[in-house]
């Protein structure tokens, strides 16, 4: 087994490394300030779709949010996420991350687009994104096969508990 280069043991690297493949989570999403989430400037369509994801009922079949992580030792990661009720896609997106040579930070382009930094550990991710016309904030716990994803936004939070799958 080749041995990895002094780039791929950065915390960047070691993170996304380790996030490769599928994950699962049910989506858990909650409206906060349903005022500053109309101020907000989010489209009209996006701000109902967040509303029908935070009130959607417990007795229908879940919405669930799947994505996939590719990593290249070059420092390009591909995210792709995929919301589905009933595996019907509701919802897709797409993003590059690129990783920077200091080994911490990087910067997303896609359907989400700013930066980010991993902590020292390579467990701990923090986010200042763009995504559906307003900013969020995005802070993440990865574990061996779970990865907790805390997003803030104008009005609105959620959690994500992506579990890996085979």
């Amino acid at each position: 087994m080749p041995q990895a280069s002094a780039r791929e043991e950065t915390p960047s690297h070691r993170y996304y490394r380790a996030c490769v493949g599928r994950w699962r989570s049910p989506v858990a999403l909650t409206i906060e300030d349903p005022g500053a989430l109309a101020a907000s400037g989010m489209s009209w369509l996006d701000r109902v779709s967040l509303r029908t994801l935070a009130g959607w009922p417990g007795w229908l079949p879940p919405i669930w949010m799947h994505t996939s992580v590719a990593y290249d030792p070059s420092g390009e990661v591909v995210h792709r996420t995929v919301i589905r009720c009933l595996g019907v896609p509701l919802r897709r997106t797409v993003e590059r991350f690129t990783l920077q040579p200091d080994g911490r930070r990087f910067v997303v382009s896609g359907d989400m687009s700013g930066e980010g930094e991993v902590e020292d550990d390579g467990a701990h991710a923090r986010y200042a994104l763009r995504w559906l016309g307003v900013d969020i904030r995005q802070e993440t716990t990865r574990e061996p096969d779970l990865v907790t994803v805390r997003q803030t936004g104008p009005g609105f939070a959620g959690t994500q508990r992506l579990v890996r799958q085979a």
